[in-house]
């Protein structure tokens, strides 16, 4: 039996991957328009930032919750106890003494 937690993975991924594919088709039938639209200076000249921002959002969202519906994680491993500066070995410099 799935979970919620499941259902809702698959649900934001077929919402995030429509929404990039809709993304993908749209940029590709506008591109022409968008380009002049964009080479007219000014504020126009800044979309294309935000059409990068956003397109990135959209994809970054459906592979996350793509690689979460496929159980694939990252691996945690705890971080190391600090050490005590006397305790390390002394750094070497291989820097010439000024007065050389």
């Amino acid at each position: 039996m799935h979970t919620t937690g499941h259902a809702s993975t698959i649900g934001k991924t077929l919402l995030f991957g429509a929404a990039s594919a809709t993304l993908y088709v749209l940029l590709y039938f506008y591109a022409d328009a968008l380009a002049a639209f964009c080479s007219q200076g000014g504020v126009s000249a800044s979309v294309p930032i935000g059409i990068a921002l956003l397109f990135s959002y959209v994809h970054g969202s459906f592979a996350a919750n793509l690689w979460r519906l496929l159980g694939v994680t990252a691996h945690t491993a705890p971080a190391p106890a600090p050490t005590c500066p006397e305790e390390e070995e002394p750094v070497l410099s291989l820097r010439t003494p000024a007065h050389a």
